[in-house]
């Protein structure tokens, strides 16, 4: 059975803190190739873990100026991703890392009134730790993919689900630029 964080397990071990005069997006630039190719994501703010700490899509932003329409799913899409690779993958301890990371979404709500709306978008969140990792692939190596092994097979995904670590996990989004041509609920399928 896979092991389920609570709330306070997430926020002491997961979730990223703030530095000092260093905006999240910067740090996901200098950490992830990927968001420097494409130049960047079109966002101001914090992590999204909170309303207070939302994450800004700026319809103002020079990136998005040099397009002819605004792919907001992408947008979002990346950034849940990428702030997940880095609460994950980016972590400076050894044994903190995982891989297998999915994303599965689980709810929305839309927050606001007027000019100010915020998305609120929940997800679950699963991986195995590093060392689990490594022990399943020696495991799946060693026993040749467990090609007409059924019950060895059948022991080692057991094993996989057993180490699996899930949780969930809130992003929080200011979408007051955008609230006159999107709704979640299109953005989400």
């Amino acid at each position: 059975m896979p092991t389920f964080l609570t709330q306070q397990e997430v926020a002491e071990t997961i979730n990223l803190p703030s530095e000092p005069g260093v905006k999240p997006i910067e740090i996901l630039e200098r950490n992830f190739r990927y968001i420097r190719q494409i130049g960047s994501l079109p966002i101001s703010g914090g992590w999204g873990y909170t309303k207070e700490d939302a994450v800004i899509i700026d319809r103002d932003s020079p990136i998005l100026k040099q397009q002819d329409s605004v792919d907001i799913q992408r947008i979002v899409s990346l950034f849940i991703e990428y702030r997940t690779y880095q609460e994950l993958t980016e972590h400076p301890e050894p044994g903190k890392k995982y891989n297998e990371i999915k994303c599965e979404f689980s709810d929305y709500s839309i927050i606001g009134s007027g000019d100010q709306k915020y998305w609120r978008l929940d997800y679950q969140i699963s991986s195995i730790r590093d060392g689990d990792y490594i022990y399943l692939a020696n495991d799946w190596d060693s026993n040749n993919g467990f090609t007409n092994d059924p019950e060895g097979l059948k022991k080692h995904d057991e094993e996989y689900n057993d180490r699996l670590v899930k949780y969930d996990t809130t992003f929080w989004f200011d979408v007051s630029d955008f609230s006159d041509g999107f709704r979640v609920s299109e953005i989400m399928q």
